[in-house]
């Protein structure tokens, strides 16, 4: 068996929806561009080491590029989530409930910040302050607003979390003039979440992606990915790692 975070594919502009799917279950998946044709395709196939998920004619013209091994057609009848499955049980992959959402869907990163709920909360406030003057005697700096992060966060009533390996996200790792901007240059999506979600029972901590700065949280989703793909999941217990969702 293949583990679902060793497993690279490439998928062609007519299977965007089957990328964001694999990339749900912790696969590598890379869309490829509306511009690429088959032979970037090829390319892309043979330097990242990654199998190319496409359909139709094109498929015949990969085959003979990188090996029918490397190359699979998919039935673009089928919905998303069964392109899915038939991929993953084609390849043999493994699929852990540790896998769900440990990639972003948007952008296929996999390093995530971990913030505190009361954090976020100072970080949106200060997002939608910046550009306005504050109180002539307001001297707090980002770096006293944002404090460490509390205890460990609990499950949701109801539900399962799975916690990410991740960092907490600290001051140092913001631009001090632009509170929603990591210092690699990723702004966060604060405008993404809710205020209302800042309410939620149990909530205790978001996941920023740090290549897009899409924010996630726990949430039911999770809990129907699991079942939507109840049938690809290892069935073995496995450890209760939190994803961001």
């Amino acid at each position: 068996q293949v583990p679902a975070r060793a497993f690279r594919v490439g998928c062609d502009n007519m299977l965007q929806g089957l990328a964001r799917s694999l990339r749900c279950l912790g696969v590598d998946a890379r869309m490829l561009g509306n511009g690429d044709d088959h032979r970037r395709a090829a390319e892309v196939a043979r330097q990242e080491g990654r199998i190319i998920l496409t359909s139709g004619q094109p498929f015949h013209k990969l085959r003979a590029q990188v090996g029918a091994g490397r190359c699979l057609s998919v039935d673009c009848s089928l919905k998303a989530q069964q392109q899915a499955k038939a991929v993953l049980k084609h390849f043999n992959v493994r699929v852990t409930h540790a896998d769900i959402f440990s990639r972003c869907q948007a952008c296929n990163c996999d390093q995530y910040l971990k913030v505190s709920r009361d954090m976020m909360k100072q970080l949106m406030w200060l997002s939608s302050h910046q550009e306005g003057p504050r109180s002539s005697g307001d001297k707090t700096t980002l770096s006293q607003e944002v404090q460490e992060p509390g205890p460990a966060p609990e499950a949701a009533p109801g539900g399962c979390t799975y916690d990410r390996p991740c960092r907490w996200l600290q001051a140092a790792d913001l631009r001090a003039e632009t509170p929603d901007m990591l210092t690699n240059g990723t702004r966060l999506q604060l405008a993404g979440v809710p205020v209302g979600v800042l309410r939620t029972p149990g909530l205790r901590h978001f996941y920023c992606c740090t290549r897009c700065g899409k924010v996630f949280w726990d949430g039911s989703h999770l809990d129907r990915v699991a079942t939507h793909f109840r049938d690809v999941l290892e069935s073995a217990p496995s450890p209760r790692e939190p994803s961001p969702a």
